[in-house]
């Protein structure tokens, strides 16, 4: 940057003597203004830059005498600029200055020194005028020509307005003779002494009026107890109201009204809003005369109250309710209400019927864990939308009744679960509301183990053949229903695809083909219970091949030397051991579906 400065104005300092009054000179300080024009290239700047500014004893060269002075952003409109300098006391003594001047850019790193430097007028000496004696300055001052303002605050004036420094007593009443006027106290944002001390020291001094009516009624008003730090609302010298400072109280005699002038026949009456603890200090207990729990109390020393949390916790800006001092209740900031382990009673002073936490319950086994307890003397009963319209019901012999046409247990898969009656077939109905659920079991989980099942008859609508699971050998996925197995001789308790005729072998037919399932499945568990269903009996589709002649129905069937494939027999003798059952459907040619009833012989 290329820029010049050009100094415009420098405030002048008065110089400020005493005549015949001896006044002393009011003290000016050590700053004074400068006012500077900072040009860019010729042209005026505008922005904001940091000035710096230092005295120097030679117009050019040699150290800096006082500085520097650094003013930071400091604005700059239309090259124009004002700065406040103040090199400190003792500096102006006569002495000959020059005013060196950088600049910068704000938060650029270094200064530029802007030349040449200002030379400083008189205007600055004008500070040394303060340290002048004029005590031997002596005189008539003409009348008018000293202002009220210059004279010293000792000097009474008449009928003006005047202030008084330092410490003044007076020995008498001080009276406002106009009712109109006011004593006024300046306005303040610091520190600052009291506008009326009642005491000038001591802290048993007797007790004193700090606003009484008058001097004819001096016990109408406010009073100071020092002894017990209290202040009282006199009437006749009764006090019906006292602020306690020691005990950090305030009671009243009679009624109070916050918010009404008629508190009417209670002893509080508020018209608008109560907060309580607006500090926000409750910690999550009740005061109990120890420790302070600010929150609403009743009474004294029983420990019966509402409060809200306000510091950080479970059940931080909630509402809690005690009894003993003991938290009995809460309603969280949610909108929940918790009974904090304690039972809810329905009727008052009746204490079986109602609903309480437990967590776990005698006589029952296993416990359950935590949980809810719903219990009445003689029953007990759930309703739905209907307030009488029963869903669930238990009596004291422990039964439990469900109404309605289903009870459903979703499970964990879920599968829906459930047992009932749809009002048709006059059965009792189990099964799934859960669409492709195809089995039911009967399981007891504590051994891990499926259980017997006791029944007078079993009519079965899901299958046509009794199967039973075998270890197939070579690939058992790619043999596919209506197969053929024969005995495997390779691996014991395994089954194999058949291969050729007459097989004493076999064994049956792998279960499934056209849509035909299993009846009934056998199997051990942990035992016997992997592999494919092979049908052992009943009905159940098969592969089969005419090579050797037409099959009819009632035709005996046995194994071919196409693999999986079963035939007619043609040959008796060989066929015994070998028949796989009777064909019941035709097969006039080459490869197709048979049903057979198997008849293994």
């Amino acid at each position: 940057m290329e820029a010049q400065l050009s100094l415009t104005r420098v405030a002048v300092l008065g110089l400020l003597a005493t005549l015949t009054l001896q006044l002393s000179a009011f003290a000016q300080g050590t700053a004074f203004t400068y006012q500077g024009q900072l040009q860019d290239n010729g042209n005026p700047a505008s922005g904001t830059y940091d000035l710096r500014f230092g005295l120097f004893t030679v117009e050019s060269g040699g150290s800096v005498a006082y500085g520097y002075l650094t003013n930071s952003s400091t604005a700059v409109s239309n090259g124009l600029f004002t700065v406040t300098l103040d090199f400190g006391s003792g500096v102006f003594n006569g002495t000959t200055y020059w005013l060196q001047i950088g600049v910068r850019t704000n938060g650029a790193a270094n200064f530029k020194g802007l030349t040449p430097r200002q030379q400083l007028t008189p205007a600055p000496y004008a500070i040394f005028a303060e340290a002048a004696n004029a005590a031997g300055l002596t005189g008539t001052v003409p009348p008018g020509s000293v202002p009220d303002s210059s004279l010293s605050p000792d000097v009474a004036l008449l009928d003006v307005t005047q202030t008084f420094t330092g410490a003044n007593s007076f020995n008498n009443n001080i009276s406002l003779l106009d009712p109109t006027k006011t004593i006024i106290f300046p306005a303040t944002s610091g520190a600052n002494s009291p506008m009326m001390a009642m005491f000038s020291s001591g802290t048993a001094n007797a007790d004193r009026m700090v606003i009484a009516h008058s001097l004819i009624y001096p016990n109408w008003g406010l009073q100071y107890q020092d002894s017990s730090d209290k202040f009282n609302f006199l009437s006749g010298g009764t006090p019906v109201l006292t602020v306690n400072l020691g005990s950090l109280s305030v009671y009243a005699i009679g009624s109070v009204g916050i918010g009404t002038a008629n508190p009417a026949q209670q002893y509080l009456s508020v018209h608008g809003g109560v907060n309580i603890d607006q500090a926000n200090d409750n910690g999550g207990f009740i005061n109990n005369g120890s420790t302070n729990g600010y929150g609403l109390t009743f009474g004294s020393g029983s420990g019966e109250g509402i409060a809200s949390q306000r510091q950080a916790g479970a059940n931080q800006y909630g509402l809690d309710f005690y009894t003993d001092f003991n938290q009995r209740m809460s309603l969280n900031n949610s909108g929940n209400l918790m009974l904090d382990g304690n039972d809810l009673y329905l009727l008052e002073g009746n204490t079986w019927n109602g609903m309480g936490y437990r967590s776990s319950v005698a006589g029952v086994s296993p416990s359950g864990g935590e949980g809810i307890f719903v219990y009445g003397l003689d029953a007990g009963y759930l309703g739905t939308r209907n307030p009488d319209a029963v869903a669930l019901t238990w009596d004291w012999h422990n039964n439990v009744t469900a109404y309605g046409e289903y009870l459903v247990v979703n499970g964990a898969t879920p599968v829906y679960a459930y047992i009932g009656d749809d009002g048709a077939g006059n059965d009792v109905q189990i099964g799934s509301q859960k669409s492709g659920i195809t089995a039911v079991s009967a399981y007891n989980t504590a051994d891990n183990a499926y259980m017997h099942f006791y029944c007078s008859s079993i009519t079965i609508k899901g299958g046509a053949d009794l199967a039973e699971p075998f270890k197939i050998s070579a690939a058992p996925a790619a043999i596919p229903p209506g197969a053929v197995l024969v005995i495997d001789e390779q691996n014991p308790g395994h089954l194999k695809m058949s291969d050729r005729e007459y097989d004493t072998r076999v064994a049956g037919v792998i279960s499934g083909a056209n849509g035909v399932n299993p009846g009934i499945q056998m199997q051990q568990q942990a035992l016997m219970e992997d592999g494919r269903n092979v049908a052992l009996t009943g009905r159940v589709y098969v592969q089969a091949e005419a090579s050797n002649g037409a099959i009819m129905p009632g035709d005996l069937l046995t194994t071919s030397s196409t693999p999986g494939h079963a035939m007619r027999v043609t040959d008796h003798a060989r066929a015994q051991g070998a028949v796989l059952g009777k064909a019941m459907t035709p097969l006039t040619g080459g490869k197709g579906m048979v049903l057979v009833l198997v008849t293994l012989q």
